[in-house]
């Protein structure tokens, strides 16, 4: 007996099943918003899967988990159990096939197993992977829904992103998302999309058009980017892929083409209400 519940995140649809009887699963109030099924769209199936066996985790490793290749496009990931110095998860996602395997290594023999799928850092290491593989990534920002416009504010900690954000949700502005946020190619267009990975009320999809890059300031300017600056202000707040150079290079493939698609801004701020009207007369040139 099999049973699975589908989130979509990013209008890409993850099917998660497993055995009733074995498991019981829960999930965060943050993810079951984004429960919800889009036909049509693209669909990865992972399977949760019990293993009676005990393996010692890798000794000397300073992390709780691990990530191997195991071929050209077959990865594992490992993550230890936080009461024990034993394999507790591993998962085997692919670059090609879109059918993954999630094993619970249940050698205290517990049953049902109450675990939750996308306990961090496996949620956010199943989710990049899967963006990253359908012409997307993450970006450190918050963005806003201004007049239909969407506004992305990226940044290092500290420029100033929940800062501004929240000067436009006390304005009445909805806010997107306040600090990973996605952002995919879908029919040649750039999209943005809120993630469960922070408190959203619902999934939101919306179009980009403006982005800047912020920081505080003793009053309120913007500048245009050219290319160079524009890499360098931008990338450093891209979540970056390091365990592949095939993932590495699909990354930046990605982001380059993203960065060819848009002009970008730095943006000194002031943090009051004055910093609204201000972009409203750029954005409105």
């Amino acid at each position: 007996m099999t049973i699975s519940k589908t989130f979509n995140i990013a209008d890409i649809n993850i099917e998660i099943s497993w055995n009733p009887t074995i498991f019981n699963l829960y999930f965060s109030n943050q993810f079951l918003k984004f429960s919800s099924i889009l036909s049509n769209n693209e669909c990865y199936k992972i399977k949760i899967i019990s293993i009676n066996k005990k393996i010692p985790f890798e000794r000397n490793n300073k992390n709780n988990w691990k990530i191997s290749k195991l071929s050209n496009n077959l990865f594992s990931y490992q993550l230890k159990s936080f009461k024990s110095e034993f394999l507790r998860i591993e998962l085997l996602f692919s670059l090609k096939n879109k059918i993954w395997e999630l094993f619970y290594y249940n050698y205290d023999n517990i049953e049902p197993i109450k675990f939750n799928p996308f306990i961090h850092p496996l949620g956010s290491l199943i989710i990049q992977n899967i963006i990253l593989q359908n012409n997307g990534f993450f970006i450190h920002g918050s963005a806003v829904n201004y007049k239909s416009k969407g506004l992305i504010f990226t940044g290092k900690s500290g420029t100033g992103k929940t800062t501004i954000s929240n000067i436009y949700k006390k304005s009445g502005y909805f806010v997107i998302h306040n600090d990973r946020l996605i952002i995919r190619k879908i029919d040649n267009s750039y999209m943005m999309f809120n993630s469960p990975m922070l408190n959203v009320t619902n999934s939101t999809t919306y179009h980009i058009n403006k982005i800047f890059s912020i920081y505080h300031s003793s009053k309120n300017e913007i500048k245009s980017l050219n290319k160079i600056e524009t890499y360098k202000q931008i990338i450093p707040n891209i979540i970056q892929h390091n365990i592949d150079n095939n993932l590495i290079v699909l990354l930046s493939d990605t982001y380059t083409d993203f960065l060819k698609c848009f002009d970008f801004y730095t943006l000194g701020f002031v943090p009051d209400n004055h910093i609204i009207d201000f972009i409203d007369e750029h954005i409105s040139k």
